[in-house]
Formats: C-alpha cells, structure tokens, sequence
C-alpha cells in the first residue's frame, strides 16, 4: 500500500499501466488538488482509489470526485472515502455522477455523515433513487456497482426505508453494509420485508449487513438464510445454465458471473419444463 504521494504521483507520470491501490492517510489540503490533477489526468489507468481519512471536502468532490467519475475514459473499479465528513450535499453530487458512471464497481461511504445527523436525507435519497432499478421511466439508474458500504452513517429508520427500494428493484448489487446505523425494530422489518420481494425479483444480493444497529437480531438471522437459500437458488441455477450453454455448443468461462436475468429465464424455463413433464405423467 503506497503512502508517499511524490512516489506515487512519478509512478503515474511515467506511465505505469495500472495503479491497483492508492491510500493516503493525513494529505495536507493543499496536496488535494495535485493529487486529484494527476489521477484525473490519469484516469485510464486508475483501478483502486482509497482516500480514506483525508478530508476529501466539497471541493474535492467538485472538481476531482465528481469529474473522476463522469470522465469517459475512468476506469476506477473502486472508490472507498470512509471517514471523510462527507455531507448530504456531496453525496448528491457523487449520487449524480454515478448516473452516468458504468465502471465503477465497490463504493465506500462508511463513517461519514451522509444525512447530516438525520437532518437532511437528500443526498441518501438522490443515491437510492439512482441504484433503484424500478425507478421513474426516462430517470437514469446504475445498473452496474457490485458492492456499497454506507455503515456508520446514523441512517436510522429513514435511512432503512429509501435503502429498502434498491433491496427490492436492483438486481445488480451484490453487497451493502448497513450496519451500526441506529436502524429500530421497524427500520429491520421493512428491510427484511423487501428483501423478499427483492428475491422474488430475481435480486443477486448476497450480503445485507445489518450488525450494530438496534433492532431485533432475530430479523438478522432470517436475513441470513433467505440470502443463503438465494446462493444456493443462484448456484444451482448457474450450473444448469453452464450445462444447458456447453451442451449448445458455447464456451462460459468458468470465472463468469452469469447475469441473473438470463439464469432467472433459464430457472423460469426449467421449472416450466417439469411441471409440463408432471402433467404428462398425470
């Protein structure tokens, strides 16, 4: 993990094809924008950008943030700005710029002060509305970030309820962190509710972390197994489709994640096919 910023930003300037991991801790203000200069001069090939605990503040996300990720050339995969005091306001503005952003897969937003101590939920919500797959028509969402960490955010209830449209709709995310939020009984329920209705949607959400918060623990324990009964519905959907992909005469690596939608079809075909072969029997 490299912490001296001159050696990092020659290996830039020089020309070095992939950075995989950037991480500073304690950057004076004034190295902020040399810094963010030099990674969007260079955002082909930026991967990995960590800033966490560097007071990354409205300007930054302004004029280096934002931009970093509007840019059409970035290929940043991973961006973690945990504790960085960073507002409502700003979350707005990296919530927009995720609109059009298709590269960026991990974003963490732990302990930070997204809703402004549960005064303003702006920001929160703009993040929401933008991951909320079954949003309005004609409104731009991302279809593509795997993995979002907003722990430590004093989100509470409000928090759960806007977060609670992405459980249900996207189908992409494969991970959020939710926890020590101060989320209540009611917060934990609505969650574990359109969980349900997430993974009757086809959701491939693996993670839901609900630890540290102040609801019941029996609520996170059901979460668990419906996560852990929707691996193995993934899994088993997954190896039919490989099987069913070969036997077609086409090659899946054995890497590849196959997109829900197509395993979904597949799984909705298959069960199709025994009921129709029950019938027969009948």
């Amino acid at each position: 993990m490299v912490k001296n910023l001159e050696a990092v930003l020659d290996r830039l300037r020089e020309g070095e094809s992939t950075v995989e991991n950037l991480a500073w801790w304690g950057l004076k203000t004034e190295m902020h924008m040399d810094l963010f200069d030099v990674c969007i001069k260079y955002a082909q090939q930026l991967v990995v950008l960590h800033l966490d605990g560097n007071n990354v503040g409205p300007q930054d996300c302004a004029q280096a943030i934002v931009p970093l990720l509007m840019q059409d050339t970035s290929n940043l995969a991973e961006l973690s700005l945990s504790d960085n005091g960073i507002d409502s306001q700003q979350l707005k503005a990296i919530s927009n710029a995720l609109r059009v952003n298709r590269k960026l897969r991990r974003l963490n937003l732990a302990k930070n002060n997204i809703c402004n101590n549960g005064m303003d939920y702006m920001g929160f919500r703009t993040l929401c509305d933008v991951l909320d797959g079954g949003g309005e028509e004609g409104v731009s969402c991302n279809t593509t970030l795997l993995s979002l960490d907003v722990s430590n955010n004093f989100l509470g209830d409000t928090g759960a309820l806007w977060i609670s449209n992405v459980v249900e709709n996207n189908v992409a995310l494969l991970d959020i962190d939710m926890g020590s939020n101060q989320i209540l009984d009611n917060g934990q329920h609505t969650l574990v509710e359109s969980l349900g209705v997430g993974l009757t949607n086809r959701s491939g959400l693996s993670t839901l972390n609900l630890v540290g918060n102040l609801g019941p623990k029996r609520d996170i324990t059901r979460i668990r197994l419906m996560l852990q009964q929707n691996l193995l519905k993934r899994r088993t959907v997954e190896r039919y489709a490989r099987k069913k992909a070969m036997q077609d005469g086409q090659l899946l690596s054995s890497k590849l994640v196959v997109p829900w939608d197509y395993l979904g079809a597949i799984f909705d075909a298959r069960a199709e096919h025994r009921k129709e072969a029950r019938s027969r029997k009948n």
